[in-house]
């Protein structure tokens, strides 16, 4: 029985040019679209721009903003409150 549907099911997808299209070559162009894409960020660091601007001014505000120019993940960049809106 679950034979004779599997044959039911694969005889209509290979009849379905769109469904076997959809189901076989659009995941693989997908594939290769995205690996293309990424394939810069392989073997070096993504670093990630950041601007950050102390409002607050207190002392924790700025242990966080060391941490996170610490962290080499980052790119940090601290704005001045005058170019803030």
């Amino acid at each position: 029985m679950i034979g004779a549907a599997f044959r039911v099911m694969w005889i209509s997808l290979i009849r379905d040019r769109a469904a076997l299209t959809m189901a076989f070559v659009l995941p693989t162009v997908i594939f290769v679209i995205f690996a293309a894409i990424f394939s810069g960020a392989i073997g070096d660091r993504i670093r990630i721009h950041l601007g950050l601007a102390d409002l607050a001014g207190t002392a924790t505000t700025e242990r966080l903003m060391k941490a996170l120019e610490a962290d080499p993940s980052l790119r940090v960049t601290r704005l001045p409150e005058r170019d803030l809106p």
